[in-house]
């Protein structure tokens, strides 16, 4: 699932102003009038060896071409976008999540939340544990997404200078934890700042400016997230995984401008300092405690986990009715809304 949020109210992107857009990708027509932010992608994943080895078959047909998927004999569902078991890593990144990428760079709030059953293929798609490992092929969509945007960043570095800002936490039974200080004494709370917008205060932040300086502080913080084993899934996540990508980006003019030049107009100054995040949500696996056979601390995590992705249904719902102008959203009511709610609501 992928949404698109603009930093500046009322004011929709012109996918002239933002180069080597995908025109089949997502958001590449969001110059025109009425155009939804959210949009959802289902990926259907081939069957695991355990599974064909006690002879079970797939109940799921997908059609690449009309979008649908159909569960079982008459049970027929529309998506934005349909990738079948053979669709490849590169693919889904080309479709969903590049053109998100480029649009950062003029000031766009993105984030990519992979949703699903606990075992479906979540933490694969986004690429959160294995960055440096495994074959390029195989490597998810946050690697991807860094790959990419160091290259736009030396492809304008001649106009622009460029910080690159991290931070990558998890929400465990509600509360909040740096993965990145796993050790920390001080508590992760959510302030607000101006408008209302929130703002993590504790959490720990790190520069970086290169691929492999991101990638080592993701499988830093991929170490420490709660796992547990299942009757579904041998390594199941507990907790929600955001990682943060805050760009930001001054015109070299700029930087370095005389006292003359200091009498630039208001928008003229907005065009020179530009900032937006990028957040990649891993999300916990929806579950049936029946299936997974969860107890005592295990239940009491997936009570917390389910808690959470039905607000955030709720919340995504209110987005899509009426184009979200007049519904009530209902960030409030659990800490990963409260933490995402400018990169899903405002102007998406």
């Amino acid at each position: 699932m992928s949404t698109q949020n603009s930093k500046v109210p009322e004011q929709r992107l012109d996918a002239g102003t933002v180069e080597g857009l995908n025109p089949q990708g997502f958001f590449s027509e969001n110059s025109a009038k009425g155009s939804c932010s959210v949009k959802v992608a289902v990926r259907v994943r081939p069957l695991l060896p355990k599974e064909i080895s006690t002879g079970e078959s797939s109940c799921i047909q997908s059609n690449v071409h009309n979008n649908t998927v159909v569960v079982g004999l008459d049970k027929t569902f529309g998506f934005d976008k349909v990738f079948s078991e053979e669709a490849g890593q590169e693919e889904v990144f080309d479709v969903c999540v590049k053109n998100l990428l480029l649009s950062s760079f003029a000031g766009y709030n993105s984030t990519v939340l992979a949703y699903g059953q606990t075992c479906s293929g979540k933490t694969f798609t986004m690429g959160t544990e294995a960055a440096l490992t495994g074959l390029k092929d195989q490597q998810g969509i946050i690697p991807r997404v860094v790959r990419t945007m160091f290259h736009e960043i030396e492809r304008r570095k001649s106009t622009k200078e460029f910080v690159i800002r991290v931070s990558f936490i998890e929400i465990y039974n509600e509360e909040i934890n740096d993965l990145l200080d796993p050790q920390g004494q001080s508590k992760i709370t959510i302030r607000e700042l101006t408008r209302g917008i929130p703002s993590l205060c504790g959490q720990r932040e790190e520069r970086v400016s290169d691929c492999e300086a991101l990638f080592k502080l993701l499988e830093k913080g991929a170490v420490h997230r709660r796992t547990r084993s299942t009757l579904m899934n041998e390594s199941s996540s507990r907790s929600h995984a955001i990682l943060e990508v805050n760009i930001e980006q001054h015109l070299i003019e700029d930087l370095y401008q005389t006292a003359d030049t200091s009498l630039k107009s208001a928008s003229t100054n907005e065009q020179e300092f530009i900032t937006a995040k990028f957040h990649f949500v891993d999300l916990a696996g929806s579950e049936r405690i029946k299936k997974t056979g969860a107890d005592g601390e295990s239940l009491q995590e997936g009570i917390s986990i389910n808690k959470a992705l039905f607000v955030l249904g709720k919340v995504i719902n209110s987005l899509i009715e009426e184009g979200g102008k007049n519904a009530y959203k209902p960030y409030r009511e659990s800490s990963l809304t409260r933490i995402l709610q400018d990169s899903l609501g405002g102007n998406a």
